[in-house]
């Protein structure tokens, strides 16, 4: 066995303990001049000497502290006086990349890298979050412009590249200042932070340096997304030991290209992730291409043992496999070693490794961090806690996030704890065997599961049964539909990798085979409640799986059966007992249940023989989650309850009689003639009893609740294509065979917007969009606010609807307070840009505020006449195509004739839409559109 022991090509480059107390500019710097003309860099464009990486990095310092000293305020918003704000990063892999990080070091700042493969919303959302004093970045565009609501932006300095001298800064950073911050996964939840300083920096690098025994004459690849924990190691050990870096992305390189690239630049370390490995592997590289690594670096997800036959028939046999376990919070590993061709391996994984120095790690018996708890002994199962000095120094602007998550050491002033959640065995060597996360036990009906076992018993018996040895060959996902719930385990098979079963029937049998094993080697409650079949498993950018994608489509997959099934006898039984305790008449037992089930789903609560006599305050309900719950109920019953008008103290039973005496559910869909949906903004919509009241009782309304699509008001948002799969899915369980009409509201507009294209795609028939007030393109200015700053949906690739689309435009400002008292002023208000993704356009200029129009009553006059064809109040069409513009301008003509101020305020519209046809017109036709703006400000 190899602890370590590593196959150096030369000399290690040497650390000492006071190579920490520097900072990592003043190390490069050290080792620039030992290697001044020695390639530090090999770019696809260009190669880059440890002479000039260190002079521009040194330039481009002193520009960025040149900008950053012209708004020193703005550099030090929301930081405390020691705390200098971060510098985001918004470039590609590559030697800029890296220059720049060089340079924000050199300043004493943390460097905060943004993957440009990122969205729109989880950039915009960093950025905001880390409170970036400026984002340098080399791209141009609608991004950037969106970003710079956010912060100031700088386009990567031109005199970089011409080597314009600059005041070279006086003074070099401490080793204490922050470093770096890199954001863990935030789009499913609020992004979050983690910081590290240059000496933890420093000595993350120091013990990689000298456990693989790193020296001037390496080369490193860097495949790893520099906004990822696995490329601090790619870079930074190459540089702080006078080696070499090849950045490149793997999606673009190819499986040829990355073989090619290791023999082009003489790679001795290649770092790859084993999801990405693997799939390398696969591919069958000439092994020729590959006999200048030395080591293969494995780490950031599981890499079974018998992988490492597979490893050795591509890499040469003298090439040593390093590997370990850590986290972005242990900055970076806490287990490591060293192992070759000849180590004999006795466990399914290859073991996590041995301790690290300067890091402490034992296991304990509950996954709860505490440092003063006993150590488990050798052979038992436990959970792993990591002390040292050297952690990283928390959550970034998340103090409370951070004391929960670190435990200072009451002995040791510099020593904290940090609990990675990862579960392990200690074998009888010292080596950790994993055994999965602390997360993946979960209880079912009582009794305690552990997932991870199950995945690794049904891999080596499909191993055994079919010879296949795939890691994802399988994947168990733990789905529970509601918190009442138990949690069901669902067995979720590759259909690429078990490619030998070429039917259906095939498939069923070795799933049954394999549920009738599980059986008899596992308890009743790790049985499985689905077996399912995926093409393709999904994956992230980086190759890992995409877990929470999976749980989506299993969720998907299983709703609707699940649906059918729930609350059978034993809940039927119940259910009548509560509706005897509502003395529901028969006549009204069906929407009764209904009634009772949507208060239970929506507020996550069990049925109860007492529930007649059930509040808002037994729930916890505030104004908004009332307002959802009556919008999904009014749903499920096809009416709109007056909910102001119930009796209050509000109850349950109130709620019920209430509803008995006045709706006649018999006569309610007769007059309908279409169907209405309102797509609220995530924050609510108001007015919705008046909105109810104005409405047409020949519409069928569809108020989308915000739960059906958001997240709670605070938390990052979903992405657009998620709010969009999950507003069609909600439509098509609630609507009837009649047309559809779309209201989106505020930011409302653009899922509704996009949801009708997606609609009308499946042949639905979907004629008219209603926007109110909110532009195609998103709104950025959405960061600027501490409510709102997780929502923008600034996504710009949008779909184009064959069919009408009317713009409600709010031609005031909100009222804002002067001196003790409301001021409203006029906008410049322009269409809102819907024209260029609609066959046929009209607007509608409401003289109100943005949240007053959105309910007006000439709003809903145009609403009821449109879902109704009538007449009265019909707005005017025209075509977005450009031979329209003659028809647009005469129409603009004689509404400038006319003398209502409404009509000027069309007008208005119409004339922005004809320069936009007919640009060369405008400085013609420009005293129009002022004239009839003036006329429409006398409202």
């Amino acid at each position: 066995m190899n602890r370590l022991c590593p196959n150096s090509l030369s000399t290690p480059t040497p650390w000492t303990m006071g190579d920490l107390e520097l900072g990592v500019f003043q190390r490069v710097a050290k080792i620039a001049k030992q290697f001044a003309d020695e390639f530090a860099i090999y770019d696809t464009d260009e190669r880059v000497t440890y002479r000039q990486l260190l002079l521009e990095a040194e330039l481009l310092a002193a520009q960025l502290n040149e900008v950053l000293t012209s708004y020193t305020a703005a550099s030090m918003k929301n930081h405390r006086p020691d705390e200098l704000a971060p510098i985001g990063l918004l470039l590609p892999p590559g030697a800029n990349m890296v220059k720049a990080m060089l340079a924000i070091l050199r300043l004493g700042r943390p460097y905060v890298p943004l993957d440009t493969s990122y969205p729109r919303e989880r950039i915009l959302a960093i950025a905001h979050h880390a409170g970036c004093a400026l984002i340098l970045t080399d791209r141009q565009g609608s991004l950037v412009d969106d970003i710079k609501v956010v912060c100031p932006v700088l386009l990567w300095p031109k005199a970089i590249e011409a080597g314009v001298e600059v005041n070279v800064l006086p003074t070099l950073p401490s080793a204490l200042c922050n470093a770096y911050i890199l954001y863990t996964s935030g789009s499913t939840g609020k992004p979050k932070g983690v910081y590290q300083d240059q000496r933890g920096l420093l000595h993350d690098v120091m013990q990689y340096s000298q456990a693989i025994g790193i020296s001037h004459k390496d080369c490193f690849t860097g495949f790893y997304s520099p906004s990822v924990n696995g490329a601090i190691r790619d870079i930074w050990a190459a540089l702080l030991n006078g080696a070499s870096l090849v950045p490149a992305q793997p999606q673009v390189l190819g499986f040829v290209g990355m073989e090619d690239l290791v023999a082009n630049y003489g790679v001795t370390v290649f770092h790859a992730i084993p999801p990405l490995l693997r799939a390398f592997l696969a591919s069958e590289p000439d092994p020729r291409q590959l006999l200048s690594v030395r080591v293969c670096y494995i780490a950031g997800d599981k890499f079974y043992a018998r992988e490492v036959a597979d490893l050795y028939r591509v890499f040469p046999s003298h090439c040593q496999i390093y590997t370990g376990i850590g986290s972005t919070e242990c900055a970076t590993l806490y287990r490591h070693w060293l192992l070759d061709a000849t180590t004999s391996l006795t466990t399914e994984l290859l073991p996590a490794g041995f301790a690290i120095e300067d890091r402490t790690t034992y296991l304990i018996a509950e996954p709860i961090i505490n440092p003063s708890a006993t150590e488990i002994e050798k052979g038992a199962t436990g959970f792993v806690q990591v002390g040292s000095a050297y952690l990283a120094r928390g959550y970034w602007h998340e103090p409370d996030l951070t004391q929960q998550a670190f435990c200072q050491d009451a002995a040791q002033d510099k020593v904290r704890w940090f609990m990675p959640g990862d579960r392990f065995r200690e074998l009888s060597d010292g080596l950790y065997e994993y055994l999965g996360r602390a997360d993946s036990q979960i209880k079912v009906r009582g009794f305690r599961v552990d997932v991870s076992e199950l995945e690794r018993f049904s891999h080596a018996w499909l191993a055994d049964r079919m010879g296949v040895t795939h890691p994802d060959v399988c994947k168990v996902v733990v789905w529970q539909p509601n918190v009442l719930e138990e949690p069901a385990l669902v067995w979720v098979f590759a259909t690429d990798v078990l490619d030998v079963l070429e039917s259906e029937t095939q498939q069923q049998k070795l799933a049954q085979e394999l549920q009738a094993v599980l059986a008899t080697q596992f308890s009743h409650a790790a049985q499985p409640q689905a077996l399912l079949w995926h093409d393709k498993l999904p994956r992230l950018p980086n190759y890992k799986l995409d877990l929470q994608a999976l749980k989506d489509w299993v969720s998907q997959q299983l709703m609707q059966v699940y649906a059918s099934k729930q609350r059978v006898s034993d809940q039927l039984t119940l259910m009548q007992q509560v509706l005897d305790g509502f003395q529901v008449a028969k006549e009204n037992a069906t929407w009764a249940q209904q009634l009772i089930t949507t208060w239970c789903d929506f507020f996550k609560v069990g049925l109860t023989s007492d529930m007649v006599s059930h509040s808002w305050e037994q729930v916890n309900a505030d104004s908004l989650s009332i307002m959802n719950f009556f919008s999904e109920l009014d749903n499920r019953l096809g009416i709109r309850t007056a909910y102001q008008d119930i009796p209050l103290p509000f109850s349950l039973g109130k709620l019920y009689d209430f509803i008995a005496e006045n709706y006649n559910f018999s006569e309610t869909n007769k007059l309908i003639t279409a169907d209405l949906v309102v797509v609220p903004p995530f924050v609510g919509l108001a007015g919705l009893p008046e909105f109810d009241h104005l409405l047409s009782a020949n519409i069928c309304l569809t108020k989308v609740p915000t739960t059906a699509l958001y997240n709670p008001i605070g938390e990052m948002q979903p992405d657009l294509n998620e709010v969009v799969d999950k507003l069609v899915t909600y439509i098509q369980q609630l609507r009837h065979e009649r047309p559809i009409y779309f209201y989106g509201v505020s930011s409302g507009a653009k899922p509704a917007f996009f949801a009708a294209c997606r609609l009308q795609d499946l042949g639905i028939d979907v004629r008219t969009i209603f926007v109110g007030d909110a532009g195609p393109l998103g709104r950025a200015q959405h960061f600027g606010s501490e409510r709102l700053r997780a929502f923008s949906w600034l996504t710009s690739d949008i779909p184009k609807f064959e069919g009408k689309v009317i713009e409600i435009i709010a031609m005031k400002d909100r009222p804002e307070p002067k001196n003790g008292m409301p001021i409203e002023e006029w906008n410049q208000y322009s269409p809102l840009g819907w024209f260029a993704y609609a066959r046929d356009i009209a607007y509608l200029p409401v003289p109100a505020d943005h949240v007053a129009c959105l309910t007006s009553l000439r709003v809903m006059d145009a609403i009821n006449a449109e879902a109704t064809e009538s007449t009265t109040t019909q707005v005017s069409y025209f075509s977005t195509d450009v031979s329209a513009a003659p028809a647009i301008k005469a129409y603009a003509h004689k509404l400038l004739l006319a003398q209502n101020a409404l009509q000027q305020a069309e007008a208005v519209c119409w004339y922005e839409q004809f320069f936009m046809l007919s640009p060369e017109l405008r400085h013609i036709y420009q005293f129009n559109l002022a004239l009839a703006r003036r006329r429409a400000n006398r409202f």
